[in-house]
């Protein structure tokens, strides 16, 4: 989100909206249906409103936020994700990301059938036993803290015991909630790696390299030239160098598949910003229930933490 107006934009906008939400909900009798509905529609006309928006240069000026600033904007908003009421903020802002979400997954996944994109990284890369510019180590052990993170940090059991089960109406629902859950983030994560793989493997290494060890990188790998990236970006307009973390691998990923369906092209830029805010909720959702969770932990005399849960 970092020097990106309208990526910051749409992401931003989830809060108020989910606040219009909470406040429905609260204070409406049966109206879920109606605050969920008027919450799509809210984020849909953001999300395109926010290109016409960020044409104005004093609005988008307000949106340009480097990455200092983002880091202590997010540690603010985990403040008050975690001391206001549950149903004003945290419960909304991620039950409408949950659409977000599974929607984005979905469409990724249609997209996927209908343009059967083929797979350009190779299944194993010279840097299987370290030096690459993403993981500097080998593969193993890396491969399962990149895929079991949940498993080693305990983040994962942590909001299993701190706010989920808080918001399920009956217990004959945690099967559902819980076990669903694994299922739907494992699919999150297939398609995700299928997006960032129909990359060209240098468009992939560019974006994910940290600009400051680029060169040097593409000086060590000549073959790993940039093909597409340059297109992308003049489309979406953004420069995508030096972006690391997974999330503009998956939009432009994401970009990179609609970008073969017919008169797709002109809207690339809104692809790209709407798998952006995407992967922004996610994260936002896990510093939702992850402060929210802190509250519920202590200190014994000794200094070790408990869970109070």
């Amino acid at each position: 989100m970092h020097e990106a107006s309208w990526s910051l934009f749409t992401v931003l906008i989830t809060m108020p909206i989910a606040i219009i939400m909470g406040l429905l909900m609260r204070y409406r009798k049966d109206s879920v249906l109606l605050a969920s509905t008027l919450g799509g529609i809210l984020l849909i006309v953001g999300i395109i409103g926010g290109h016409s928006l960020m044409q104005y240069d004093h609005i988008a000026n307000l949106f340009h936020w480097d990455v200092e600033t983002i880091s202590i904007a997010i540690a603010v908003y985990g403040f008050f994700a975690s001391v206001l009421p549950m149903w004003l903020l945290l419960v909304p802002r991620d039950y409408l990301s949950t659409y977000l979400k599974i929607g984005t997954i979905l469409m990724l996944a249609v997209g996927i059938i209908f343009v059967q994109p083929t797979i350009q990284m190779p299944a194993i890369t010279s840097f299987i036993h370290g030096g690459g510019p993403v993981i500097g180590g080998p593969v193993l052990p890396f491969i399962f803290i990149v895929i079991a993170c949940g498993a080693i940090s305990g983040f994962h059991a942590v909001i299993a015991t701190g706010t989920t089960p808080k918001m399920l109406a009956q217990e004959r629902d945690v099967l559902f909630v819980g076990y669903g859950a694994m299922l739907v983030e494992g699919f999150v994560a297939l398609m995700a790696l299928i997006a960032a793989c129909t990359l060209m493997p240098g468009d992939y290494f560019a974006i994910n390299t940290p600009a400051a060890k680029y060169d040097s990188f593409l000086a060590a790998f000549p073959d790993m030239k940039v093909v597409d990236l340059d297109h992308f970006m003049d489309r979406i307009g953004i420069d995508l160098y030096g972006r690391t973390g997974g999330a503009v691998s998956l939009a432009v990923g994401m970009a990179h598949i609609f970008d073969k369906i017919p008169f797709m092209d002109d809207v690339v830029a809104y692809w790209y910003n709407f798998a952006i805010m995407f992967e922004a909720v996610f994260i936002l959702t896990a510093i939702d229930a992850g402060t929210r969770v802190g509250r519920f932990f202590s200190t014994r005399d000794d200094g070790q933490f408990y869970s109070c849960v």
